[in-house]
């Protein structure tokens, strides 16, 4: 009855208003306790473990986490699962919240990686427990290079950085530079590990990382900044155009990009910085989309370009499964965006960059700015 669309509102009104009367509280949970993993994942059904947990004290709702301890993965990797299991850390008791971190931090490189068991791992990062942080990050050493370059993991990295402290921030730092967690060994500057650190920082999500750690370093490890700067110094002209250069030379004024920069009269392309690009220097190999309407799109458009409305665009944006169009838009190294005047353009790239998508550049002017040959 739970999980039906039309029996869940009467199940959570009797929950509403069964009050004090701990006898009938214990029937309801009861009776939801063997079904309560199922119903976590149900369209219907997740409300109503929710109004349990916002409605019975929590000695009654003991039997929910003890059932999200034993099943940690399997409800915070489901889309409705993780906002139960959130909802339950922020209404438990202190033990309660204990043991659901427990399971998470148990559970913490699989979570990390998953679209929906991300949030878990945020949202646990949030309570500001100050010992969270440091076990998550002890928990996931050896793996943070790769967790940069995705997108949900690098939004557990990032927050692990800003609210985890020295210890966070250094470890984290220490180990994409290859450098022991202990001791005060400088890192080496060799090109494998420059490379790695550039393929970061010009990275969609990477660059989010490499900027975390120059601002949290600089606060709160000077001598793990100044081994970053000193590792990124040879080779600051390949981060010409990326937001990490303008990042790094606000905190650290003595930078100069022309001490590295080798001679050459090629200009630069791209304003990855503020995020545009013009039709005189749009790259042929690049990803272009029209998000104007499929009829404007057919009256005129740039010859490479692919049509998908804005709509369409915004639509996709949220869904789990990209169709095939926006599969190319999550897989392009770069996209060029445009309209008929930049501003629809404008929005999508707003709202993408909200949700992560941070490698598209919008074509100033739109189609009204093309050059005429």
């Amino acid at each position: 009855m739970s999980c039906n669309v039309y029996g869940s509102r009467p199940v959570q009104k009797l929950i509403e208003n069964l009050g004090a009367r701990n006898e009938d509280i214990q029937i309801v949970c009861s009776s939801l306790s063997e079904h309560l993993v199922v119903m976590t994942q149900d369209l219907n059904g997740n409300h109503v473990v929710q109004k349990c947990i916002r409605c019975f004290n929590p000695k009654n709702n003991q039997f929910i986490y003890d059932c999200f301890v034993k099943n940690c993965l399997e409800v915070a990797t489901h889309r409705f699962g993780c906002c139960v299991l959130q909802a339950a850390i922020d209404h438990g008791t202190k033990s309660q919240q204990d043991s659901i971190i427990d399971a998470v931090e148990e559970n913490c490189a699989g979570l990390t990686r998953d679209p929906f068991g991300n949030y878990v791992v945020q949202h646990v990062l949030d309570l500001a427990r100050p010992d969270v942080p440091l076990r998550f990050v002890k928990n996931l050493e050896g793996q943070f290079h790769s967790l940069s370059l995705f997108k949900f993991s690098s939004n557990v990295v990032d927050k692990c950085l800003k609210l985890g402290g020295k210890e966070c921030v250094t470890r984290i730092l220490r180990e994409l530079m290859d450098v022991s967690s202990t001791g005060d060994d400088a890192p080496i500057p060799t090109p494998r590990l420059q490379d790695k650190l550039v393929e970061l920082a010009l990275d969609p999500y990477g660059n989010y990382i490499v900027q975390a750690c120059i601002n949290e370093s600089r606060e709160h490890s000077p001598e793990t900044f100044h081994m970053l700067v000193d590792v990124l110094q040879p080779v600051l002209h390949k981060l010409k155009g990326s937001p990490c250069l303008q990042c790094l030379t606000l905190a650290f004024p003595g930078l100069s990009i022309e001490k590295t920069e080798p001679v050459t009269d090629a200009p630069v392309k791209l304003d990855l910085a503020n995020g545009h690009v013009t039709w005189e220097c749009l790259p042929s190999d690049m990803l272009v989309v029209d998000v104007r309407e499929i009829e404007e799109f057919a009256k005129d458009h740039y010859h490479s370009a692919i049509n998908i409305p804005m709509g369409e665009f915004i639509r996709e944006c949220t869904q789990p499964v990209a169709g095939e169009k926006f599969q190319q838009v999550k897989t392009a190294p770069m996209v060029a965006v445009y309209c008929g005047d930049g501003t629809r353009a404008k929005l999508v790239i707003e709202f993408s960059k909200n949700l992560g998508l941070s490698h598209l550049l919008c074509i100033e002017g739109g189609l009204a700015a093309r050059p005429s040959n």
